[in-house]
C-alpha cells in the first residue's frame, strides 16, 4: 500500500511519513475509520523504512540532545506526537484512545532502545507512556530505562536537566503507587530496576519514591 512512499528519497520520506502518520492516527483513534490491525501494520511498515535511513543510523550512533531538522517530525510522529521547534515532541493521543495504542508499544519500545542515546526520542516515547497511565506498561518503560542507563550512564543532562528522571519518578507515582496494583507489580524486578537507576543517576525524587514503594509493600504485606 505504501510502496511509493517507501521509495521516496529520505528527506521527502520524512515529510510524507509525518503527514501520513498524523492523518492515520486521526482516522484510527478519533474517527474509528481504521482498524487496530491495519493501523499497527501501516505504522510498523513506516517504522521499518525510517530505521533504514542514514539519518536514523546517525541518530543512534551517538548520544545527542537534539536531532536532525528533517527527521525530527517523522520521529515525533512515529511516537504519536508532533515536533514543535524549540519545544520538542508533544504527544497528541487523547487519554480515551490511549489503551488502543498498547499494541504499538513492542515496536516503539524497540525504537526507544535503539535510540537510547537520543534525548529527543526518549522524550517522545515518554510522552506517549504518560497518556492513560497504567501499570501494564511497566515492562516497556523498564526496558527503555535500562537502555537509557546503558547508553547514558549517570549523564545529569539527560536525567536531570531534561527531566527524564523526574518524569520516570512521576510515572511510577501515578501509574503504580497512585493506583490499585497487585503485590507482584510492587515486588517486580522491573520496578526495582527503575528505582535503582533513578537512585544511581541522582534524581532528586528517587529517595522519596523508594520510601513510598517500601511503605506500600509493607502495607500490602500487613
Amino acid at each position: 500500500m505504501f510502496d511509493p512512499l517507501a521509495q521516496l528519497p529520505d528527506e521527502r520520506f520524512f515529510d510524507a511519513a509525518e503527514a501520513v502518520l498524523h492523518a492515520l492516527d486521526h482516522l484510527w483513534l478519533n474517527v474509528g475509520a481504521v482498524s487496530d490491525n491495519m493501523a499497527v501494520s501501516i505504522r510498523e511498515g513506516l517504522a521499518q523504512r525510517l530505521v533504514a535511513t542514514s539519518s536514523w543510523r546517525h541518530l543512534i550512533s551517538k548520544r545527542s540532545a537534539g536531532t536532525g531538522l528533517h527527521i525530527a517530525g517523522a520521529i515525533a510522529a512515529v511516537f504519536m506526537g508532533r515536533h514543535h521547534i524549540r519545544q520538542g515532541p508533544r504527544c497528541y493521543v487523547h487519554p480515551l484512545g490511549a489503551a488502543r495504542t498498547d499494541s504499538l508499544l513492542p515496536t516503539l519500545t524497540q525504537l526507544a532502545e535503539q535510540a537510547a542515546g537520543s534525548t529527543f526520542a526518549a522524550i517522545a516515547f515518554l510522552g506517549l507512556l504518560e497518556v492513560g497511565l497504567h501499570a501494564n506498561r511497566l515492562t516497556f518503560i523498564a526496558r527503555a530505562a535500562a537502555a537509557w542507563w546503558r547508553v547514558q550512564g549517570a549523564n545529569s543532562e539527560f536525567w536531570i536537566d531534561y527531566g527524564i528522571g523526574r518524569r520516570l519518578s512521576e510515572w511510577i507515582d501515578k501509574a503504580v503507587l497512585g493506583a490499585p496494583v497487585s503485590p507482584t507489580v510492587l515486588d517486580s524486578l522491573e520496578l526495582t530496576a527503575i528505582v535503582d537507576i533513578l537512585m544511581q543517576c541522582g534524581t532528586p525524587l528517587a529517595s522519596g519514591l523508594e520510601e513510598r514503594i517500601a511503605a506500600r509493600r509493607k502495607a500490602g504485606a500487613g
